[in-house]
């Protein structure tokens, strides 16, 4: 096995093993995410990071506490049955890919280039990989564990490039030991997914809670997803407001974050466009303008955070007499397991943090 030099790296795949429970707990396997940390934080800048959760079977995960090893792995038709993504329900995804943004910003990678995603088809077809030269890099399970997911990456790494490296990392240890998130609201979302969804922000310094604000709206819509980004208007009171990105570098990057989970964004993303999944990004210039007002809108995405805000907008469609629309509202990250209000992931910590280098 070649060893891995991530300098080289444009593009880095790694493979995460994962186990939800029936009440919302989510299993992620801690030390496979942890190399893949350290693998792009030596790698060249600008490199792209996808991660694809590789389901764990619910009862080998409860066999004893143990992950599946070796000896307990099934065949792959068995594995397209009880581990394929694409066989989970939205509520599991959904709660897999906040226990994964979750751990990232635990290790103190929540500014990290992540892109967390459910097939293979889409890293194939995303940008960063089919414009970019370089190694691209797929990080197996285990030495001993490969599932189909691990082995599909591997042909089509092959395929893009064929010095592409294949690491190995983790090991098959007791659940115990991996981390652990309650992801039970997210278990309670409906099995499916909507024509419309809208989510809005201001996506300044985008970190781990951006990420899981878009990646979630992205997973539940069918076909279209329109993105509110605040422009100036919105931005006066924010807290170092110097520091603030401006509103193109803000639409650039939720536009890029985007073309690279499966839709197209400012005429990006070939697969995203074939397939019909289209993402319009436009500025917010009032909290409650006429974006919030579409009476085609399905879902409101939202964070805890800015609930209150998105249940003001539900009030104001109620009066003009729209349809009802669904409101989901997307967990908080935080940098500790104590989950206080000093270890929320904020964009106003980022800009205070810059604002005090720069002093």
């Amino acid at each position: 096995m070649q060893e891995m030099e991530s300098a080289d790296c444009r593009a880095m795949v790694g493979v995460v093993r994962v186990c939800t429970a029936p009440a919302g707990v989510v299993h992620v396997e801690t030390r496979a995410v942890e190399r893949i940390i350290q693998l792009a934080a030596g790698a060249a800048n600008g490199t792209s990071l996808w991660l694809v959760p590789d389901w764990r079977t619910d009862d080998l995960c409860a066999r004893d506490g143990i992950a599946a090893t070796s000896d307990h792995v099934k065949t792959p038709e068995q594995t397209d049955d009880a581990c394929a993504s694409a066989a989970r329900s939205v509520a599991e995804r959904v709660a897999v890919l906040t226990a994964i943004y979750a751990l990232l910003a635990r290790l103190g990678a929540e500014q990290l280039n992540v892109h967390v995603v459910f097939d293979t088809q889409t890293v194939a077809h995303a940008p960063a990989v089919v414009r970019r030269s370089g190694f691209v890099c797929v990080i197996g399970v285990t030495s001993t564990c490969r599932s189909v997911i691990v082995d599909e990456l591997v042909q089509w790494s092959k395929n893009v490039d064929a010095n592409s490296k294949l690491e190995a990392c983790g090991a098959d240890e007791p659940l115990s030991n991996w981390f652990e998130y309650d992801a039970a609201t997210c278990m309670d979302l409906p099995d499916r997914q909507y024509a419309s969804v809208l989510v809005g922000g201001t996506f300044d310094h985008m970190h781990a809670g951006h990420r899981l604000l878009l990646s979630t709206s992205a997973l539940i819509s069918a076909s279209k997803l329109v993105v509110g980004v605040s422009g100036a208007a919105l931005l006066t009171r924010k807290k170092f407001a110097e520091q603030m990105q401006s509103f193109q570098q803000r639409r650039r990057f939720v536009a890029d974050f985007l073309s690279n989970v499966g839709f197209s964004a400012d005429d990006q993303a070939s697969y995203a466009k074939s397939s019909g999944r289209q993402c319009e990004i436009l500025e917010l210039h009032v909290p409650e303008g006429t974006l919030y007002t579409d009476p085609d809108v399905d879902v409101l995405v939202a964070s805890k955070e800015t609930e209150a805000g998105a249940l003001d907008v539900l009030k104001r469609r109620k009066e003009l007499g729209l349809p009802m629309t669904t409101l989901i509202v997307v967990d908080l990250l935080y940098g500790s397991a104590a989950g206080s209000v000093a270890d929320k992931l904020s964009s106003s910590a980022l800009r205070a943090s810059k604002a005090a280098v720069q002093k």
